[in-house]
C-alpha cells in the first residue's frame, strides 16, 4: 500500500503499471485521450475506468485517499493527482530527505537488515525527487552509520568497494557470526555447573560460613581468656588484699601481745623484789 514511507512512490508505479498491462488498461492511466460519449464502447470504457479507480483507491493509505480523493474523477485524473504530490515542492522533501539520510545509524533501526533496507527506501525517494544517490555513496554512509564494533568489516568493505547488494550481504554473515557466537557463549555458561556452597554458607553476606565459624570461636576463646584473667586477677587482688589484712592483724596481735607480756613481766618482778625487800 503506497504511504511514501515505507511503499515509495516510484515502487508503487512500477507494480502498478505492470499490473496495467497484465489486463491491458494501461490507456487509463498513461494520457490516452478518452472515448467520446457517442462511441458505442463508450459505456464499456467507463465502466473499465471504474475498475482501475478502485485499484487506484484500494491500494494507497487512508492519508493519500483523503487528498485525492473527488467526485466524478477518471483514473487518470487520480493518477495525476497521486504524481503531483509526491512530485511537488521537489526541493523541500529532497533537504528532509537527504537529512534523514545522512543521519541514519544502525543504532537508531532494529537490526541490520532493518538498517539496510531504510538507507535502500531513502536512496529511492531521493532519486524520485530529483536528487539521484549512487550506489557507490549508499554503501560509503552505510558504513558511515555502523558503529566502533564493526570497524573491521567497515574498513573491509571500503578497501573493497562492493556493490550495495555485495556490501550488505557481508553486513549480515557478520552480524549472524556474531549472534551465533554470543548464543554459544551464552549455553556454554548455563550448562555449567554451579559450585554447591558449603552447608554452614552464611547466606546474608555472601561469606564463609566455616571462616565465620572460626572467626567467632576464635573471637569466643579471646573473650572467654580475657574473661578468665580477668577474674584470676581479681581472685589474686582479694588473695593479696586478704593476705595484707592477715599480717595486719597478726602483727598487731603480736605486738599487743609483747606489750601486755611486758607489762607481765614487768609487775612480777618488781612484785618479787617488794617480797624480797620485806
Amino acid at each position: 500500500m503506497l504511504d511514501g514511507v515505507k511503499i515509495t512512490y516510484s515502487s508503487w508505479v512500477k507494480l502498478f503499471t505492470l499490473h496495467a498491462k497484465r489486463y491491458k488498461v494501461s490507456h487509463h492511466i498513461d494520457g490516452t485521450p478518452p472515448r467520446a460519449d457517442t462511441d458505442p464502447k463508450y459505456a464499456e470504457r467507463c465502466e473499465i475506468d471504474a475498475h482501475v479507480l478502485q485499484w487506484i483507491y484500494g491500494s494507497i493509505s487512508e492519508d493519500l485517499l483523503i487528498r485525492i480523493l473527488e467526485t466524478d474523477s477518471t483514473a487518470y485524473e487520480v493518477w495525476t493527482r497521486l504524481k503531483n504530490h509526491f512530485h511537488n515542492n521537489k526541493g523541500a522533501r529532497a533537504a528532509a530527505l537527504e537529512h534523514e539520510f545522512t543521519n541514519l545509524s544502525l543504532s537508531k533501526c532494529g537490526s541490520m537488515d532493518d538498517y539496510c533496507q531504510k538507507l535502500k527506501d531513502l536512496a529511492t525517494q531521493l532519486t524520485n525527487v530529483g536528487s539521484s544517490v549512487t550506489d557507490q555513496r549508499l554503501v560509503l554512509q552505510m558504513v558511515r552509520g555502523l558503529p566502533a564494533s564493526y570497524d573491521t568489516v567497515g574498513a573491509y568493505i571500503n578497501q573493497l568497494f562492493p556493490a550495495f547488494e555485495m556490501a550488505r550481504s557481508m553486513l549480515q554473515l557478520e552480524e549472524h557470526r556474531r549472534s551465533a557466537r554470543t548464543q554459544d557463549t551464552t549455553a556454554a555458561a548455563l550448562a555449567a555447573p554451579a559450585a554447591a556452597p558449603p552447608n554452614n554458607f552464611n547466606w546474608t553476606d555472601g561469606s564463609n560460613g566455616s571462616e565465620n565459624s572460626g572467626q567467632s570461636n576464635r573471637g569466643t576463646g579471646n573473650r572467654t581468656a580475657r574473661k578468665r584473667v580477668t577474674k584470676e586477677s581479681t581472685k589474686a587482688a582479694a588473695v593479696s588484699s586478704a593476705g595484707v589484712e592477715v599480717m595486719v592483724v597478726v602483727s598487731l596481735l603480736y605486738h599487743k601481745h609483747s606489750i601486755c607480756r611486758r607489762n607481765v613481766d614487768g609487775e612480777g618482778v618488781d612484785r618479787i623484789k617488794d617480797f624480797d625487800k620485806k
